[in-house]
């Protein structure tokens, strides 16, 4: 099985760790995290010849998203180094051109007072509108973020394990619900989680099963997904329970967190 290797680095050329690299269009989207070097690696099964195509998405703690689609081969093994940008970079102005501007600004306000403007005025008074309250049922669907805390990624789990997390900007209507996949079966087990009910709170699932207890499943992977669906999808799909089998995620969340665990 191949072993495919590439590197996430700044603009500067310096590695960014702990950066969230997935690849999809391999089925389940497969995750993994980059290490201190800024390396990432991961493992697929290619028949010798055939081309995959997959989308690759990189996410990274203060970095724009980044997202490409690129051809896996066998013969190829190395993913070109990727460069992320920083949010809100900033254009490095040298000394002479911040000079240059403190003169200009220098000349503009000798020319204000010389002119003899009112260029010091007491303010108006300003007015206070009352903040009014919004329902939280309201609140728009893209708002709604979730967030795993509880197991950390790549973090060792037991069989029957819990989980937990936050949400921001949810409604009470919205069921928030945890898939995990088994590879080896090919299907996912979904729980319904148990929420707060303001629509900023926390979020809980106990007892995830993960491999099936007394299963020669001790070092496994497995991803767990945590998934917001919207009014119409929840009308159609069954509430999960305890582990109830499907086999796809359901389409359009609108919102979605996921990490990867290994089996004890």
């Amino acid at each position: 099985m191949p072993n495919f290797i590439g590197r996430i680095v700044d603009i500067k050329s310096q590695p960014i760790k702990d950066a969230k690299v997935s690849f999809e269009g391999l089925g389940t989207p497969f995750v993994t995290y980059t290490d201190t070097e800024g390396v990432f690696r991961f493992s697929i099964q290619i028949i010798s010849g055939s081309v995959v195509n997959v989308n690759i998405r990189v996410e990274a703690e203060g970095c724009q998203p980044y997202n490409r689609y690129t051809d896996l081969l066998v013969n190829n093994t190395n993913i070109e180094e990727i460069r992320l940008i920083k949010r809100n970079n900033q254009q490095e102005f040298s000394s002479p051109i911040i000079i240059a501007i403190i003169s200009a600004v220098g000349v503009i306000f000798a020319a204000f007072i010389t002119a003899g403007l009112p260029f010091f005025k007491k303010p108006e008074p300003t007015l206070i509108i009352p903040r009014a309250t919004t329902d939280s049922s309201l609140l728009p669907q893209s708002s709604a973020t979730l967030k795993i805390t509880q197991p950390s990624p790549k973090s060792k789990v037991s069989p029957l394990s819990d989980f937990s997390g936050t949400f921001e900007n949810l409604s009470k209507k919205f069921r928030i619900e945890l898939y995990v996949y088994a590879s080896y079966e090919n299907k996912y087990y979904c729980y319904t989680a148990n929420r707060d009910s303001e629509s900023d709170g926390h979020w809980n699932v106990n007892e995830v099963n993960i491999g099936g207890q007394g299963n020669n499943n001790s070092g496994a992977n497995y991803n767990v997904y945590v998934l917001v669906l919207d009014l119409e999808t929840n009308k159609r799909l069954q509430s999960c329970q305890g582990g109830s089998q499907v086999l796809t995620l359901p389409s359009n969340p609108i919102a979605k967190a996921d990490i990867p665990v290994i089996r004890k």
